[in-house]
């Protein structure tokens, strides 16, 4: 079986996702990889070559775009890995046109929860049988840092011994962290990933590099997650990081036992009662964990290759029909 698999940015999860497959690929001669390289690019340029885009290699059983904006013109059968689909409908029109095409053409959507394949199923209308669920998985370079690697991070952004590190609603983790620090009498920052500022209140906004990621997430006291992208909270659970998290989404499915999920207004409460005591922080920590290991590549690229011989298998010709 001949795969092609359409990848961007060369760091990203599409990237490394093919990496995984080309072990598979180096150990068995059933399946044969070509990777496609597409650069993320504006929209313009994307409608104008990137839908023009093809494979070199055209004898292929069928292609994998690891996201639904990384588009192949392709006549065989195509499967898609859905991405964020919250952040899809927030942004103009013709990048929610974008994703709909290629959602719809595609033989079989991947999705990594349940909550996101109900989505699906609502805003862009797709057949539930043209949606396959396969595990979310974080990355090996995410591990528990060791005490060298953290202060090496916290000397390089500035960063005290005691922080909470916070991932996306930036509004809200600025307004928990001030609710926070007025029950909490230790000193404490708050450091905001994405948001490169620095504020006279304990506020610091950093841009890490990717690679310091691990070494942070273990250097922080605890975090607070309000993101969409759950990738990001296993990446967080994955170095030992008690977590308190918005409820809702697919927070819950992804987070386990290993997060403590509250509304908006609540957060501040559940983070309080981690910071105020070291032996239930250490506990949520430990679970946070376990919970981040229950997937492996292993099991992704295993559930992958049987969706790859499950499209495949039923038409070679792109005239595949699940109804």
């Amino acid at each position: 079986m001949r795969i092609g698999i359409v990848t961007g940015d060369v760091r990203g999860a599409g990237a490394n996702f093919f990496s995984r497959l080309e072990q598979l690929d180096r150990a068995n001669d059933y399946l044969k990889i070509s990777k496609v390289q597409v650069r993320p690019v504006s929209f313009r340029v994307w409608l104008k070559d990137a839908l023009m885009t093809r494979p070199p290699n055209l004898d292929l059983d069928l292609v994998h775009q690891t996201s639904p904006t990384l588009g192949i013109k392709f006549t065989g059968p195509t499967i898609v890995s859905a991405q964020n689909f919250e952040a899809d409908l927030l942004r103009a029109p013709i990048y929610k046109q974008i994703v709909s095409w290629s959602y719809r053409r595609a033989d079989l959507v991947l999705v990594n929860s349940d909550y996101q394949k109900e989505s699906l199923l609502k805003n862009y209308g797709l057949d539930e049988k043209r949606l396959c669920k396969v595990p979310l998985v974080v990355g090996d370079d995410f591990y528990p840092a060791d005490k060298r690697q953290s202060e090496a991070v916290r000397a390089k952004y500035g960063l005290g011994q005691q922080f909470v590190v916070a991932v996306g609603q930036s509004r809200l983790a600025e307004q928990v962290f001030t609710e926070l620090r007025s029950r909490y009498r230790s000193k404490i920052d708050l450091v905001v990933l994405g948001k490169k500022q620095t504020s006279s209140t304990g506020i610091v906004g950093i841009r890490p590099a990717a690679k310091d990621l691990p070494a942070l997430f273990s250097a922080a006291t605890l975090g607070v997650f309000a993101g969409q992208e759950c990738r990001q909270l296993l990446e967080m659970q994955k170095t030992g990081l008690p977590v308190v998290a918005l409820s809702g989404g697919c927070r819950v499915e992804h987070g386990g036992e290993g997060v403590l999920f509250g509304l908006s207004g609540e957060l501040s409460k559940l983070a309080f009662s981690l910071l105020a005591d070291r032996g239930y922080r250490h506990q949520m920590g430990l679970k946070a964990l376990k919970n981040a290991r229950r997937s492996s590549w292993q099991k992704l690229v295993k559930e992958t290759v049987r969706a790859y011989e499950l499209v495949a298998s039923k038409n070679r010709i792109r005239s595949l029909n699940f109804n």
